[in-house]
């Protein structure tokens, strides 16, 4: 299948919690794109449904799920009602450049990969600036068992067939699933790529992230312990508990 050929072919999901008007700005992204999918899922776990009038400008499928079940599961359940043969998700407060799509399809097509990482941007007060950019010589077992070099959902395009075949994202990690479904691709043999010039866009704003959380990273660590060091293990260990209790110092002196 060359790359013409696989127009059409990909799924957008799009989890969402309580972002309503962030999650517009997802969408229009999604629908300016060069490169369209063939279907937009959004999956609203929030504790209030979405106004669904704000919706009826868009062709997307809505589900709302169970309210705080967490990112990982609302990406899950949005796979399971999908069609295409292609998998790429959005968050509600990020946004892709227009031909992120497009580029990111060439570079999986062209060079018969399973999955593509694009690169990471920031956009604070209307400046963007590059947040991480992935290298090939990052997507080690190595390199991603001690830190995360730019992996996440929001600038990812995989298989859906990979995607099924390692379970999807883990919902039982509160947080660092992104990187442990990379980690998942890599034991599973999966053949990954980089295209750094697919930017994935995150909006800064004053609302909480998940990687605002540090603690709940001990379950990632024990999953992984196994394929650690003892070195990178104690190591990593270290960086979560200091993590932590900077966020938590820096939250006590803010209220």
């Amino acid at each position: 299948m060359d790359y013409n050929q696989a127009s059409g072919l990909i799924s957008v999901i799009v989890p969402t919690c309580d972002r309503p008007d962030l999650l517009l700005k997802a969408i229009d992204s999604i629908f300016l794109q060069s490169y369209r999918p063939i279907e937009v899922i959004v999956c609203d776990n929030g504790l209030v449904p979405l106004n669904r009038e704000a919706l009826n400008l868009y062709n997307i499928d809505y589900y709302y799920i169970a309210p705080r079940v967490g990112a990982s599961k609302a990406r899950n359940f949005g796979v399971e009602r999908s069609k295409g043969e292609f998998l790429a998700f959005l968050d509600d407060d990020d946004t892709w450049d227009r031909d992120f799509l497009h580029l990111m399809m060439k570079k999986l097509v062209e060079n018969r990969l399973d999955c593509v990482y694009g690169s990471k941007f920031i956009k604070n007060n209307g400046v963007v600036k590059k947040y991480k950019s992935i290298e090939s010589t990052d997507l080690t077992l190595d390199v991603l068992l001690f830190s995360n070099p730019g992996v996440g959902g929001i600038n990812l395009v995989v298989k859906k067939k990979i995607f099924s075949s390692i379970g999807g994202f883990d919902a039982s990690l509160p947080r660092g699933n992104d990187r442990a479904f990379t980690i998942d691709l890599i034991l599973n043999g999966a053949k990954i790529g980089v295209e750094p010039e697919a930017r994935a866009i995150m909006l800064h704003h004053n609302g909480p992230r998940l990687r605002d959380s540090h603690i709940e990273m001990l379950l990632w660590l024990k999953k992984y312990r196994r394929h650690m060091s003892n070195y990178s293990f104690l190591i990593s260990f270290i960086k979560i508990l200091i993590a932590s209790v900077i966020v938590k110092s820096r939250n006590l002196f803010s209220n």
